[in-house]
């Protein structure tokens, strides 16, 4: 049995590294590691963001209460809170569930790193005005 977990566990890392390999055509190994770091590190702080926000709403009788589904002007006026209290602030608009990218888009790691990039210039500017 543990023979054949193993063969199975080669073959599937195998069949990973394939795909990631298809994935990153070109792009050098590096280069496919960092935007895929950088796309998780995105995501995770947007979950983090939305679920910390989420979370205290039923409490103060919003139960229906979901962030992502705010516009941005009305995320706003928590900004300077959210600094203080979690370090970082996303708009909804920004945040990784709320990109309306193709698979194109998310495929094109330029793309991806310019969007890292404006996130983390935006969040230097709210770091700036505390």
């Amino acid at each position: 049995m543990d023979a054949k977990k193993e063969q199975e566990r080669a073959e599937l890392h195998r069949t990973i590294w394939n795909i990631a390999n298809q994935l990153r055509g070109s792009v050098d190994g590096w280069d496919f590691k960092q935007y895929v770091l950088g796309m998780l590190f995105y995501r995770y702080i947007s979950e983090n963001l939305t679920s910390y926000i989420n979370k205290g709403e039923p409490e103060e009788g919003n139960p229906d209460f979901d962030y992502a589904k705010l516009t941005d002007e009305e995320a706003e006026p928590a900004r300077m809170d959210l600094v203080q209290t979690k370090g970082f602030f996303i708009l909804p608009s920004q945040l990784f569930g709320s990109r309306k990218m193709d698979c194109d888009k998310i495929l094109d790691h330029k793309f991806v790193y310019r969007c890292i990039i404006r996130l983390f210039e935006q969040l230097k500017q709210v770091e700036y005005t505390n």
